[in-house]
């Protein structure tokens, strides 16, 4: 996004305040012309950071209100990102890294339980394409790729759990895990990891040998 100019700026905090605001609402903010406020509005909406709705009337031309969109209210500081670190540096201060752990146990085992339910009674491209499409849903960037041995090639260019991954790379055990649990027959290989610098995390996936455990 262009750098915020002071109108578009005091349009945002109006909205942040006033949701559903009109646009007579939002001019008794303002000394220039409702031309002028418009266009701002406008622009703003093009970036996605406010949008309309429109209101009709028993009596009279239908009117728009404007809220901010959720691209709009993340522009504002929040604590998003830094407070599950904070409650997981908390907790192993408290109960020591082995509680940490079972945490994460705990969230593959119920990930485990609603990804074999989606998965069920497919064969196993169908369930690798279509784990793909549920963990995209979730905010990661996977992509798949056929390699010319026929085996599966995994790349997720976006980690949704970075910045808890940066300081708590268990995190990245327990998905690979979650891998290797919804398709036993199949062996990850990692060969690149965000969190180790890479700008992908990246797997082969083989068949797996009848005497590998």
């Amino acid at each position: 996004m262009k750098k915020i100019t002071s109108v578009k700026q005091k349009l945002l905090n109006i909205l942040k305040k006033e949701p559903e605001a009109t646009m007579d609402d939002i001019m008794v903010h303002f000394t220039i012309s409702d031309i002028a406020v418009r266009k701002h509005i406008r622009q703003l909406e093009t970036e996605g950071f406010i949008q309309k709705k429109k209101c009709k009337q028993d009596i009279g031309r239908p009117f728009y209100t404007y809220r901010l969109t959720r691209k709009g209210h993340d522009l504002y500081p929040n604590q998003y990102k830094q407070l599950p670190t904070e409650l997981l540096d908390d907790l192993q201060e408290i109960a020591g890294k082995e509680t940490v752990n079972k945490l994460f146990e705990k969230r593959l085992e119920r990930e485990k339980v609603v990804f074999k339910e989606k998965l069920n009674r497919e064969d196993y491209e169908k369930q690798l394409k279509k784990f793909v499409t549920l963990q995209n849903e979730r905010g990661y960037m996977i992509e798949l790729q056929k390699a010319d041995d026929g085996n599966y090639i995994m790349k997720n260019f976006h980690c949704p759990v970075y910045h808890l991954a940066e300081n708590y790379q268990q995190i990245c055990y327990y998905e690979e895990k979650l891998y290797k649990q919804l398709f036993p027959e199949k062996k990850f290989h990692a060969s690149r990891q965000i969190t180790k610098g890479d700008n992908v995390c990246e797997w082969k996936i083989t068949a797996r040998k009848k005497d590998e455990g």
